[in-house]
């Protein structure tokens, strides 16, 4: 039994070279199985999963852990390349530095003042003394006796309490209309809120008021205003609900399975070209091993098994928008920008995400390919595999250096727990063993692509200071 700490920044396989592989063969190169890998779980977790979205998976074992709230909290705050796999999170762009940067380079139409603005304005506001109109006032006056009988309503323990409550509130709501000029002041608040742009100055000071709030709550109370931690999201199941029996998918993915699925074509558009490295990297420093990485570039029997389920993540401190109305906003003229950039460039005609060829504004890096949605999450992990007993002598060997590592992608990776490697037997040169990870970590996430973004509408009116494609 060879136990080992896990590695945060060890890759077991990137991207895969595309290559035909009999159904007879022997032994199976590696990146043409994670290639298949990814079909398998995309259609473990969802057959039907729109072109927009995107799975990408991770080759570094579990990228967090249940057991590290805070660590979740940061992944959830990031932009995936546009490859199909993650071989790192800690160095990719920040989710919330690049929505700043937008925030802060952005600019909405131009909406001149309409009679209609200029209407509720007088409803709500006395131009020449600038106070509240006694009509408003009114208003708040009862919004807040509204609010606090609503808040009574809710916290009553009986049916009789809620029915005397309901009926509070109905009479409430008949005076609101009568005396508080209720219809009234609801339709010029409409009318102020239509005028104000998605994109305007007012929302978009909202929007970085949020943020910054968010930024200076942190994880923790003794994270404090001077935290670089991530905003913090939300997840549905929460973390401390991940192990709840509800919600698991079992998996299984064999040689067999591989040999069924697999397709060159599939491989290629989707992006598995390019990189060939190995089923097993092992590595570290100190200790009794040689400290070197070792690579197996073939095995000749595997199979995976684990369970799978979906986590949401919501994020209340980012406005989505932003992201996905390409036309409602641009840029502000950046002298030291020489090419307009784009957040996103779409999909190719494989569907695959584009990286856009310009991504800098303002020095700043704002391209965000894919916005994560959902984690994928695994647990009770293992993979047995066969493979030369020459092979399995140097991955044991390098990795008896105590730096712990990572196999078969899915297995090992980040966190506190230990995963174990267990041989099963040796027979004509070739060693059959077993590892298992047996906590709940973070595999992949399911994002949606970012369309092509900005975008702006030509053919409406911008501010002088709006940078617009066609103008550069």
């Amino acid at each position: 039994m060879i136990n080992k700490r896990k590695l945060t920044a060890i890759a077991a396989f990137l991207l895969p070279v595309s290559m035909t592989v009999p159904c007879h063969a022997d032994t199976v190169n590696p990146v043409d199985v994670i290639a298949t890998l990814h079909d398998a779980i995309r259609l473990a977790i969802d057959p039907r999963m729109s072109s927009t979205h995107w799975l990408s998976l991770s080759t570094v074992g579990a990228v967090a852990e249940a057991d590290d709230k805070s660590i979740v909290n940061d992944f959830a705050n990031f932009c995936p390349p546009s490859s199909p796999v993650i071989d790192s999170y800690n160095r990719v762009r920040k989710l919330d530095g690049i929505y700043e940067d937008i925030l802060r380079g952005m600019t909405g139409p131009s909406r001149p003042p309409t009679r209609s603005f200029t209407d509720a304005q007088a409803v709500l506001i006395n131009t020449a003394t600038r106070e509240r109109t006694p009509e408003y006032k009114k208003y708040g006056e009862y919004l807040t006796r509204y609010a606090e009988t609503l808040k009574k309503y809710f916290e009553a323990t009986n049916d009789s309490e809620k029915l005397l409550r309901s009926a509070e509130l109905q009479a409430l709501g008949q005076d609101w209309v009568i005396l508080g000029s209720k219809n009234e002041v609801d339709a010029a608040l409409w009318q102020i809120e239509l005028a104000a742009t998605k994109f305007g100055a007012a929302k978009n000071g909202h929007r970085q008021q949020i943020l910054a709030a968010f930024r200076t709550a942190g994880m923790r109370p003794t994270d404090g205003v001077a935290s670089y931690r991530a905003p913090v999201s939300e997840f549905s199941p929460d973390v401390s609900a991940w192990n709840n029996e509800t919600g698991w998918t079992s998996f299984s993915f064999t040689k067999y399975d591989f040999s069924r699925m697999y397709s060159a074509e599939s491989s290629r558009n989707h992006g598995f070209g390019g990189i060939n490295v190995g089923f097993a990297v092992i590595g570290g420093s100190g200790g009794g091993g040689d400290g070197t990485v070792t690579q197996v570039t073939s095995t000749s029997d595997f199979k995976y098994e684990f369970e799978l389920k979906r986590v949401e993540i919501r994020r209340p401190w980012l406005d989505a928008e932003v992201f996905f109305q390409p036309l409602g906003w641009t840029w502000k003229k950046s002298a030291n920008t020489v090419a307009f950039p784009h957040v996103g460039d779409g999909a190719d005609t494989d569907g695959k995400p584009k990286e856009p060829t310009s991504a800098v504004y303002d020095n700043n890096e704002v391209g965000c390919t894919l916005m994560p949605l959902e984690f994928i999450i695994a647990r009770k992990r293992s993979v047995t595999a066969t493979m030369s007993t020459t092979d399995y002598q140097r991955i044991t060997r390098s990795g008896s250096s105590g730096g712990g590592g990572g196999l078969f992608g899915i297995i090992g990776g980040g966190g506190s727990h230990s995963w174990s490697s267990t041989k099963i037997n040796d027979s004509n040169g070739n060693t059959t063993f077993k590892v298992d990870s047996p906590s709940i970590g973070i595999i992949g996430v399911i994002s949606e692509i970012i369309p092509t973004l900005p975008n702006p509408n030509v053919a409406d009116t911008w501010p002088d200071d709006a940078w617009l494609e066609r103008d550069q």
